[in-house]
């Protein structure tokens, strides 16, 4: 038996909109098209495969990882699970969150964020990345899109993503790049946090974006967030990729949740004061598994002579 588009989104309880997303994205692709009209049909053995669609997009796993699942290569359990642990992890912040008091306006209490500022260099990293100036609640999107997109061009996540933020003393130049550190390899979907793949294994080639060849497209971003050549050092190149590194940075791992983000730069600035310290314009955050997050400060270059 066969059904119009229409007839099987009634069927399956979804929209027609979604259907064609489905299809574009090849997840559920029409068993027939009336090359007469264009019309697309389903045979009803496609219900199962929507409903398939429907239940691991309610768990929150993304289209592309629901595409290696349904193209058979990656483990629709192991994503599974490892979304299980995502919002387990969630739900212990939120929790934490709730059981805060709000932090006393003007109060520099770093012991209740975690830990006073230490000075750090925040490691090498090549990244792809989006610059697009969201909200931090929207954060979560571009992550996944640069996760997808890791695992389209074969590439192995590294570690945590991370936002650049430049531009913080002049409205007019603010802006926020979302990063996601990578290496050449056999990329695919990683939910599980062992830093390996889902779907094919490969070697890495190379580590923490140190290493191997650079090329076109690839960038060296210094504390100022200016482009300091037209190649880097990260052990791939391409379009949207960036290899990022701070020399000095005053650095806080905040414990108080992804929301008070902000108590974090309060605290490193009001030491940093304290200390003498000169702040360049720009802010590096690190969004950790354990829901911690690592901000690096960059501090402000000399003048040159």
């Amino acid at each position: 038996m066969m059904y119009s588009r229409g007839q099987f989104a009634v069927m399956g309880k979804v929209g027609r909109k979604a259907l064609r997303l489905y299809h574009e994205e090849g997840l559920l692709v029409p068993a027939h098209t009336n090359e007469a009209n264009g019309y697309h049909y389903y045979a009803e053995e496609q219900l199962a495969v929507l409903a398939r669609i429907k239940r691991l997009r309610a768990i929150g796993l993304s289209l592309f990882e629901i595409r290696q699942v349904l193209d058979g290569n990656a483990s629709e359990d192991r994503l599974v699970k490892g979304r299980i642990r995502e919002m387990r992890a969630q739900l212990a912040s939120v929790r934490e969150l709730a059981s805060q008091e709000d932090f006393p306006a003007g109060s520099a209490d770093g012991k209740r964020a975690g830990a006073i500022p230490d000075m750090q260099r925040f490691e090498r990293k090549c990244c792809l990345f989006i610059d697009e100036n969201v909200e931090k609640e929207d954060l979560g999107m571009s992550v996944g899109r640069l996760h997808e997109k890791a695992a389209r061009e074969g590439l192995r996540v590294q570690g945590s993503h991370f936002v650049i933020y430049t531009g913080l003393a002049d409205e007019n130049a603010f802006s926020m790049r979302t990063c996601l550190p990578v290496s050449a390899g056999t990329g695919g979907a990683d939910r599980d946090g062992d830093g390996d793949t889902a779907g094919a294994r490969g070697n890495s080639g190379g580590t923490g974006g140190t290493g191997g060849a650079a090329g076109d497209g690839t960038i060296e971003v210094d504390g100022r967030g200016d482009a300091a050549g037209a190649a880097g050092t990260g052990a791939v190149a391409g379009d949207g990729i960036t290899d990022v590194c701070e020399e000095c940075c005053l650095h806080l791992n905040f414990r108080g949740g992804f929301s008070r983000t902000g108590e974090a730069h309060r605290i490193i600035r009001h030491y940093a004061e304290g200390q003498g310290i000169a702040l360049a314009d720009s802010v590096v955050e690190v969004y950790n598994r354990d829901m911690s997050v690592d901000v690096y400060w960059p501090l402000k270059a000399a003048p040159e002579a």
